[in-house]
């Protein structure tokens, strides 16, 4: 998780709109996010392992399908492309403040690039840092809100760093912040696992839950695999994922719940060329794509978004235009299910 920082865009003020993110101005019909809400507890999520596995094989042998929301953009030399499918808006000045002024809570749930865009999203709304980076660290929890603003217009932003195992979903050799996320979203952590007070003028959303969890995890699990891919780690993964999602439906953490698939890493350093190999990036993000949407689940698909582009720092962190475009589509993911909570 360590290196650069959060990427193009991160100290942007408001009113700048990111240049590699563009609207065709082609008549568009706007659709409405068709956000699943968390599901009755009662209905089992449990799909058949094998058939599951058989699919994402067969996936594994065709050139990547773009899924989920916005599924059909695309770059234009430096600049990507919102076409008149993708549901989302255009993310001006006035579609920034108007999202400032709205009273909600969004828990963005990952790894280093989420943290990167987390920073992104909130330098591009000026959202105050609402946990001093002094009581949390690189691999810490963070807060943005503004103890200042109105009660009723009062956004909050939640990072809830998972690095390691998070998909293994509670091995106990394994500090997991997903499980502590699901447990009680309020609750933030340090890098050394122990909670930290939350300030009592920390907004708690219109129900006391975040109205949005926006996750991805998954490119830290494939470090030290080297053996029995196939044979072993392959079901495995399918059964936790599995597992993980059956806890997000039943826990009613949130009122809406997106995945994004992990990005198209390049790694350049060995250690990680080692283990990120594109083939089990693409096996994971595949598994992803079959497993949320058969459980109910919005899916954004950053592995489209940033397949073959040029601009990763390090090769695993998403950076440069390919950064200010994800922003952009992000901000405008998190402000609009606002207008369909209701």
């Amino acid at each position: 998780g360590a290196g650069a920082g959060a990427g193009a865009g991160a100290g942007a003020g408001a009113g700048a709109v990111p240049p590699a993110l563009v609207v065709e101005e082609a008549p568009r019909s706007k659709m409405k996010i068709n956000f699943t809400r968390l599901v009755d507890s009662s209905i089992e999520f449990a799909p058949d392992l094998a058939a599951v596995l058989a699919e994402v094989d067969d996936d594994m042998g065709t050139d990547w399908r773009p899924a989920g929301l916005c599924p059909d953009g695309q770059w234009r030399g430096n600049a990507y492309v919102a076409t008149e499918r993708c549901p989302l808006n255009p993310v001006t000045p006035a579609f920034v403040e108007e999202c400032k002024s709205r009273d909600f809570w969004v828990v963005f749930a990952g790894d280093s690039n989420m943290r990167n865009m987390f920073d992104s999203v909130a330098g591009r709304l000026a959202m105050p840092m609402g946990i001093p980076y002094s009581q949390t660290s690189q691999f810490g929890d963070r807060e943005r809100f503004d103890p200042q603003a109105a009660a009723a217009s009062r956004p909050r932003m939640s990072l809830r760093f998972a690095a390691y195992m998070e998909i293994g979903d509670g091995d106990p050799k394994h500090y997991n912040r997903v499980t502590n996320l699901l447990a009680d979203p309020n609750q933030a952590y340090k890098e050394n696992g122990m909670p930290f007070a939350m300030p009592a003028n920390v907004p708690r959303g219109r129900t006391g839950q975040p109205d949005l969890v926006i996750m991805n995890t998954g490119l830290w699990e494939l470090m030290g695999i080297e053996e029995k891919w196939d044979t072993y780690w392959k079901p495995l993964f399918a059964q936790r994922m599995i597992l993980l999602l059956r806890k997000v439906r039943s826990s009613q953490m949130a009122r809406k719940f997106v995945w994004l698939t992990m990005p198209a890493v390049q790694p350049v350093d060995a250690e990680r060329k080692k283990f990120m190999r594109p083939e089990r990036v693409r096996f994971l993000n595949s598994l992803a794509v079959r497993l949320v949407t058969r459980a109910g689940f919005e899916l954004f698909d950053t592995y489209a978004l940033t397949k073959d582009r040029p601009d990763f720092s390090g090769g695993y962190h998403v950076g440069g235009d390919s950064m200010a475009a994800w922003q952009g589509l992000i901000i405008s993911l998190m402000c609009d299910p606002v207008h369909y909570l209701d």
